[in-house]
């Protein structure tokens, strides 16, 4: 499980993650499965794309392809926003 977070992200989890960004119940169902490991590997939702995307449509009850136009607008309307403002528009973490 740790090697897993530590390697770069495969395919499958990026669409999972992007989709979170639109829809945040995907993003709650996510971070709920840290407290129990073994949940993330009750599917293969991580490694298989298809399985990934039967867990974004099961989560929304739409289409995964909507959560995922959904989730990349929201990304680059954020980006945008960054750039118009020139900074970021993150908080700033306190030190």
């Amino acid at each position: 499980f740790n090697n897993m977070l530590l390697e770069p992200l495969g395919d499958p989890m990026k669409e999972i993650l992007i989709a979170s960004f639109a829809r945040p119940g995907i993003g709650t169902d996510l971070l709920s499965r840290f407290n129990r490991p073994k949940r993330f590997f009750e599917t293969p939702m991580l490694t298989d794309m298809a399985a990934s995307r039967r867990y974004v449509e099961k989560l929304t009850g739409g289409s995964w392809r909507r959560a995922a136009w959904a989730g990349r607008a929201k990304i680059a309307l954020h980006q945008m926003r960054q750039t118009i403002a020139r900074r970021p528009l993150s908080p700033t973490p306190v030190v």
